[in-house]
């Protein structure tokens, strides 16, 4: 046990002894206790079906234990899912939001899996049960469930793709849509796909970056980049410190105008290609941040090759 460890565990929850966060964690759950007690009641009755299954399974022979036993597999699968829902109730991965989001959103994922695959094996077993004159009510009610559900997916899909009916016409290509909004841009980047391995450098936003056309490059070409999305790296990486001085060294990279220290840092990153595109342009304007005099790329032009060029896209590399 480290040395002091419960201490500043402690006090990371704001909590003066292990009877005040019992206390006060007890308090808060019954605020809002509907879901997390409906679960533990449903996980409690899994667990019953688990066991008498399991048990019946033992005393029958072995012709009628088959089906018995893909029952069970289906309650797990039902029990893993309520664990999943319930275990952020009480745990969760404090990230640099302080909010426990991104652990629910990633356990939920894998729960409503879990769920949709077990709601589907269990649908195909009701349907089989002889329920006499019922059955026509109960088949009439699944198939009606069964199209409520299918609502979004025609809708969505109709939305989606403009009545089935895309602008650019139907292709699996992710890209596409960028290839049609600045192709100027995605004809550098697919050069670059096919030009030798090496380190690119593009623009980071000053702000995050996140979800935006930002680290667009290294995306789509698949090349490393010196940073991408400083949000998510931050996030992610539990800090700022893996980045180090790297947002700062770019903004230099593309602003200063003297050769001598865009060189240092095209060494110290081991970069082998700079990127100057729209969003180059646009993010390191005079007066941003530290970049005073806006993005100089005559530095580039006299002392690195111009291996592509179309329209406002210029791609240097080392010589």
């Amino acid at each position: 046990m480290i040395p002091g460890i419960g201490g500043i565990y402690l006090d990371s929850l704001a909590a003066s002894n292990s009877q005040e966060l019992f206390r006060q964690a007890f308090l808060r759950r019954m605020v809002s206790n509907g879901g997390w007690i409906t679960l533990l009641v449903l996980f409690a009755f899994t667990l019953t079906l688990i066991s008498k299954t399991f048990h019946k399974t033992e005393s029958e022979s072995s012709e009628v234990q088959e089906p018995a036993q893909g029952n069970i597999f289906l309650l797990l699968m039902v029990l893993l899912g309520i664990l999943l829902v319930v275990a952020p109730e009480f745990f969760y991965l404090r990230d640099q939001f302080g909010w426990r989001i991104n652990t629910i959103f990633k356990f939920y994922y894998q729960a409503w899996l879990l769920w949709g695959v077990a709601a589907a094996y269990a649908t195909g077993l009701l349907l089989q049960k002889p329920l006499g004159m019922g059955k026509y009510p109960f088949r009439l009610s699944i198939t009606t469930v069964f199209l409520m559900g299918l609502i979004y997916l025609v809708l969505g899909v109709w939305e989606k793709t403009n009545g089935f009916n895309p602008y650019h016409g139907w292709t699996l290509d992710g890209a596409e849509f960028y290839r049609q909004q600045a192709p100027d841009e995605m004809a550098a980047i697919e050069w670059l796909q096919s030009a030798p391995m090496g380190v690119v450098a593009e623009a980071v936003s000053p702000t995050g970056g996140s979800y935006s056309g930002f680290a667009r490059v290294s995306t789509f070409s698949g090349l490393p980049a010196v940073l991408g999305w400083i949000g998510h790296e931050s996030q992610w990486r539990g800090g700022g410190k893996e980045m180090g001085s790297r947002q700062v060294d770019l903004e230099r990279l593309f602003c200063t105008r003297y050769w001598d220290e865009a060189y240092e840092i095209l060494q110290s990153y081991q970069i082998r290609y700079v990127y100057v595109g729209s969003l180059e342009r646009t993010t390191y304007l005079p007066g941003q941040g530290n970049c005073k005099t806006g993005l100089n790329e005559i530095k580039f032009m006299q002392s690195m090759q111009l291996v592509f060029q179309q329209g406002e896209v210029s791609i240097y590399a080392l010589r």
